[in-house]
């Protein structure tokens, strides 16, 4: 499984401005999310995988009539970069380049990782209760800590700062800014995981188009170790790997204008 945040869309206006002189730039809240929700909620049993991949092939159908573009530059952030790594597998003549902001690689390694790097912050910080809530209960939900801890915004222990920049989002209204979260929890609550039998580590290693990660140093809500072990592993035409030292989960809104400059150079260099 992977994490149904979808926040990219409602953060734009911090990041997105100067790639609008290189764009035309395209965000989707997929069915479930953000304004989608707003407009229409799904039903329960169309939230999976395929179903996702399924609507965002019809959108870049859609897309590359209207633009009269062949191809396009694919970004995918967090669960984002799941569903990017199943279409760019499946139809990478549909791409330019496959562009991943935390990508999404195993959730058992994953799990492995942030269990030992909150057990060391409890322990370095002298916090023997969230030792004792990890040993206790494998299951626990660990973003409390994650977010705590620096390893979800760097410069943040909790959510607030992406809450209150959505709020700002000139292209939401208040609801639609409101129904991001209550989307997020609809999409988690009943996603169906129904295109690969394992992770993407174990399944996807092969990718016959450019492939850029971007990766937030302080990152452990995609840990960014296993996202270099997954880097190491992979094949590809060419693949490049971009730190963001001031960065934890969201480096677009972290670090906005190296992450622009990132992606102008990307294209620049196709």
């Amino acid at each position: 499984g992977a994490s149904q945040a979808t926040v990219i869309p409602i953060l734009a206006h911090e990041f997105q401005r100067p790639l609008e002189d290189h764009f035309t730039v395209v965000h989707w809240d997929r069915r479930g999310a953000g304004k989608s929700y707003t407009r229409n909620i799904p039903s329960a049993q169309s939230i999976n995988t395929q179903q996702l991949v399924d609507d965002t092939f019809e959108l870049l159908d859609t897309l590359k009539t209207r633009f009269k573009q062949d191809k396009v530059y694919l970004v995918g952030h967090s669960f984002g970069t799941y569903l990017g790594s199943l279409l760019v597998s499946e139809r990478p003549e549909y791409f330019h380049a496959y562009i991943s902001v935390g990508q999404v690689v195993d959730s058992e390694k994953a799990r492995i990782i942030q269990h030992h790097f909150i057990k060391n912050q409890a322990f370095n910080r002298n916090r023997p209760e969230i030792i004792d809530a990890l040993d206790s209960d494998s299951t626990v939900n660990l973003e409390q800590w994650l977010f705590e801890f620096g390893a979800e915004l760097k410069n943040s222990t909790s959510f607030f700062p992406l809450i209150w920049s959505g709020l700002k989002a000139p292209e939401y209204t208040l609801q639609e800014a409101i129904n991001v979260g209550k989307g997020s929890a609809y999409s988690s609550e009943h996603m169906v995981y129904n295109v690969l039998d394992s992770s993407i580590y174990h399944e996807i290693s092969e990718y016959s188009l450019p492939i850029y990660f971007l990766v937030g140093r302080h990152d452990y809500t995609t840990p960014h170790e296993l996202v270099h072990r997954y880097y190491e592993i992979i094949e590809a035409p060419h693949k490049e790997l971009y730190y963001f030292e001031q960065s934890a989960h969201f480096p677009f809104f972290e670090e906005p204008r190296k992450f622009s400059e990132i992606l102008i150079d990307i294209v620049n260099d196709q």
